[in-house]
């Protein structure tokens, strides 16, 4: 974003259209958390239907991860070029698409496609969604409204959950897919007139008319309008990943990296198998999604108090406590 801009926004009170924006992020990250779950709360009653084994069901666990992976390194980075809001509508469209889809598959390898899909749509929308809140908030808040939005992820789990537990034994996991693809549809238009596209993206890819659709959301803010773009600035050479990977940053790059690996891993493991494991014991199948269910009560609590002591602390510290 263009500096004077940022430094508005960091020594401001927030507008209502900046926390407009961090609603409907929040909301379609609660998106996310519902399509990434809702298989793990209906896998129990896909594999008594289908009689199918655990192994199957691996598969099917960690295509949606690979395809949120794929999403999130490959297809999100495509926002700097078109706008992050129209990402966040494709990522929606991609979504509800598939998981809608799903409620007619038959097989898993149908199964494993359409999960991998829904991943591209799901890894996007949540690299978005946070960079999008990253530009619109204050320095001193930003670690906290971006946990905050992040935090919808469990929220969306905890809701789908609640569903799942009622849908799925009444109506069959079909239904529970239809309702998730449906929701998804229903956010597009609320996404089309309440999110606003993002200022740097206005004033890095300066697009026709994009100078009057930047003033109207700087005005929105409380600014003053800006009389013209500033001269687009020469693009670096080389790729960014391998900035990352130089002397200054190499360790430390690494070192991240390895971190969110594992903990991501330990997530979707954990998340994916509860539902499973707890019909396994012998729940019931409704009792089987609560276990999930309760799981992601805890994740809430944990990203909103991260966000609350990053804003203080810096990330590192409320990291190593994790």
């Amino acid at each position: 974003m263009e500096s004077n801009i940022q430094k508005l926004i960091d020594s401001s009170a927030m507008s209502k259209l900046q926390y407009g924006t961090i609603l409907v992020c929040f909301l379609m990250n609660i998106l996310d958390g519902m399509d990434v779950l809702v298989i793990s709360y209906c896998a129990p009653a896909i594999a008594k239907s289908w009689e199918v084994d655990p192994e199957a069901l691996g598969i099917v666990f960690s295509a949606g991860p690979a395809g949120m992976t794929l999403g999130a390194l490959f297809t999100a980075p495509f926002a700097d070029q078109m706008g992050r809001k129209k990402m966040i509508v494709l990522s929606a469209l991609l979504m509800g698409t598939s998981i809608m889809l799903t409620a007619w598959t038959t097989t898993v390898t149908q199964l494993i496609a359409l999960r991998f899909i829904s991943g591209i749509g799901i890894g996007s929308m949540l690299a978005s969604t946070a960079a999008l809140t990253a530009e619109y908030t204050p320095n001193k808040s930003r670690d906290f409204w971006v946990s905050f939005v992040i935090s919808g992820y469990p929220v969306g789990a905890v809701l789908s959950g609640l569903v799942a537990a009622s849908v799925v034994p009444a109506s069959g996991w079909q239904m529970m897919f239809k309702l998730a693809g449906l929701a998804s549809f229903v956010t597009i238009p609320l996404i089309l007139i309440f999110l606003s596209e993002s200022i740097d993206f206005y004033f890095n890819r300066q697009p026709n008319n994009g100078l009057a659709k930047a003033n109207k959301t700087i005005v929105k803010m409380g600014f003053e309008p800006v009389e013209a773009f500033p001269p687009r600035e020469s693009k670096t050479s080389g790729i960014p990943v391998k900035r990352l990977l130089n002397d200054e940053f190499r360790i430390s790059t690494i070192q991240l990296w390895i971190a969110l690996f594992q903990a991501f891993g330990c997530l979707y493991f954990l998340t994916s198998w509860i539902p499973k494991m707890a019909e396994t014991t012998g729940l019931s199948m409704s009792l089987a999604i609560y276990a999930g269910t309760v799981f992601n009560v805890g994740a809430w609590g944990g990203i909103i108090l991260q966000g609350y002591f990053s804003s203080d602390s810096g990330l590192r510290k409320p990291l190593r406590c994790t």
